[in-house]
């Protein structure tokens, strides 16, 4: 299996075409998203008809500051940890 790891909405617009050809190809894929830019995914997966994360590390407001990041990838570094199993399903 495919393990498919971005968080925002540039990594998203880079590795969405090939999102949809692993789809186009019915290639197994995990799509893991870190959430740095939860807010604004919703409209790139449309325009690439690619489906919902599996996975989402983190669940917040977008992440603007600074501040925020060292919040969030403390967070999303222990969610990651304690729960890789889950998240890598098993691989």
């Amino acid at each position: 299996m495919i393990h498919i790891f971005a968080g925002t909405k540039a990594e998203l617009i880079k590795i969405g075409p090939f999102m949809r050809e692993l789809k186009n190809e019915n290639i197994k894929y995990n799509f893991i998203w870190s959430g740095q830019h939860k807010d604004t995914i919703d409209e790139i997966l449309e325009n690439f008809e690619i489906r919902r994360p599996d996975t989402y590390l983190y669940s917040g407001k977008d992440i603007t500051q600074i501040s925020q990041m060292f919040f969030w990838f403390f967070k999303t570094l222990f969610k990651s940890i304690k729960n890789k199993n889950k998240i890598l399903k098993g691989e």
